[in-house]
């Protein structure tokens, strides 16, 4: 299923962040600057359900960051942001004289400079930190990636055992000795590849046929 507008900068969150557990381990906290992906914006209006319950419900990355427990710390004084303006402006400019001097011209070309970059930038200019030793856990043991890193949505099952989703009609087989799942609120994930899953209390739920 294609992405549009801020979709697709979720995505890309998305799959930064499960590089960063798969390669690293899941990060005790993340900062960032307030940006709308991380959590609602306060000028938007509650809906009917967040007014009920009081709270308001996290953005797709924000239920990401809780089911993952990590700790969102927001960035509120323009010094904090200008570090990482700098930093960007540095590979922005760095990165391309690098790239022409290696005469990289493919994407691949292209990323092998930046992973040659990368650790001899470090080296330069890193900081040691304050309190040394990881800021990284490991999942834990049974933990399924594709089920944290998706789009999650609610829908009602129609009569027909059918879940109406983008477009698209999911149909539920029978599971677990339950014939029908009418009436019943799923849970559908809309994965990184485009494919679809629906869940019911925890249990998935498979999908006989998806047709438009």
């Amino acid at each position: 299923m294609p992405y549009s507008g801020s979709r697709r900068d979720a995505q890309g969150y998305f799959l930064i962040l499960r590089y960063i557990v798969d390669s690293d381990g899941i990060p005790m906290a993340l900062y960032h600057n307030g940006h709308g992906i991380f959590e609602c914006s306060k000028g938007e209006m509650e809906t009917l359900e967040e007014q009920l319950e009081g709270k308001r419900k996290p953005t797709q990355f924000g239920r990401l960051m809780e089911e993952l427990g990590i700790t969102f710390i927001l960035s509120h004084s323009p010094q904090s942001r200008g570090r990482i303006e700098r930093l960007w402006s540095t590979f922005q400019n760095r990165l391309t004289s690098e790239m022409r001097l290696a005469r990289a011209s493919t994407i691949r070309e292209a990323n092998q400079v930046l992973w040659e970059f990368q650790p001899r930038y470090s080296q330069r200019f890193s900081v040691p930190a304050v309190q040394p030793g990881s800021a990284y856990r490991s999942p834990e043991e049974g933990f399924i990636p594709d089920e944290v890193f998706c789009f999650k949505y609610y829908r009602r099952v129609d009569v027909d055992n059918v879940v109406c989703f983008g477009g698209h009609r999911l149909q539920i087989e029978p599971t677990n000795g339950r014939a029908s799942y009418a009436r019943a609120r799923v849970e559908v994930h809309e994965r990184m590849d485009g494919s679809l899953a629906v869940y019911y209390q925890g249990g998935i739920a498979l999908l006989a046929d998806q047709h438009r």
